[in-house]
């Protein structure tokens, strides 16, 4: 379990003060990779309309280059792929039953 507390609905208001869509994305992807794997989970789930609608906006915005935008996409999806992996249930094996 980790020492830091996580104000989560915080950082996501204080994410939407931010003027520049090209920061914001910045500033979230920062964010969720420096989570720890215990907290990146609750974050994820517990915000994922708002990100969703964040990305939609990002994903239509002009500010964003072509490059940022398949940034964009790669993260989202390693994010999704991590969060799945980390839901897999382990497999426990009896030998001699």
């Amino acid at each position: 379990m980790s020492d830091k507390n996580h104000n989560h609905d915080l950082f996501i208001e204080q994410l939407s003060k931010i003027g520049s869509k090209k920061v914001q994305f910045q500033t979230l992807k920062q964010y969720m990779l420096n989570l720890p794997i215990e907290e990146f989970d609750t974050f994820f789930f517990g915000n994922m309309a708002k990100i969703q609608q964040g990305i939609t906006e990002l994903g239509e915005s002009d500010e964003l280059t072509k490059e940022d935008k398949l940034d964009l996409s790669k993260s989202f999806d390693g994010f999704i792929a991590m969060t799945k992996s980390l839901q897999k249930p382990t497999v426990a094996t009896s030998v001699g039953v």
